[in-house]
Order: C-alpha cells, then sequence, then structure tokens
C-alpha cells in the first residue's frame, strides 16, 4: 500500500499500524515512521491503491503486515 502525504510525499509501505489518530508503518525500502491521519491525502491515497487493487483499512491498536485486496 502507498499513504500520500498532503505535501505530495508519497511513502510505499510494507506494513502500518492505527492507533490514536497515528499511523506507525514501515517503508519497502527500510525504516520506519509515524504521521498523523490529519497530514495523509485520503482522496488520492484511495485512488492509487485501488488504481493497485489495495484498500488500505485503520483499526485501532492493530498491526496491518500486509496488504489486504478487495
Amino acid at each position: 500500500p502507498v499513504f500520500v502525504l498532503n505535501t505530495g510525499t508519497i511513502l510505499s509501505v510494507s506494513g502500518y499500524g492505527y492507533q490514536d489518530s497515528r499511523i506507525t508503518y514501515s517503508l519497502i525500502g527500510g525504516g520506519s515512521g509515524v504521521i498523523s491521519t490529519d497530514e495523509v491525502d485520503w482522496t488520492t491515497t484511495t485512488r492509487m491503491n485501488a488504481q493497485r487493487g489495495v484498500r488500505i483499512t485503520l483499526r485501532s491498536g492493530r498491526n496491518i503486515p500486509e496488504v489486504s485486496e478487495f
């Protein structure tokens, strides 16, 4: 999956988790980080993932290590 930020930055992630309006992620190329849900351009994120057949699901307190497909 990818997260597109309001700044235009695209994060290609291998896994992510959600808790308290924060997304913790692991990048495909290595490394990790935390972003606020307010930093995400949800329209573009949803569109780009749908084009790839990927659905992003945020569930509190849960790490999601794999892509969830339609």
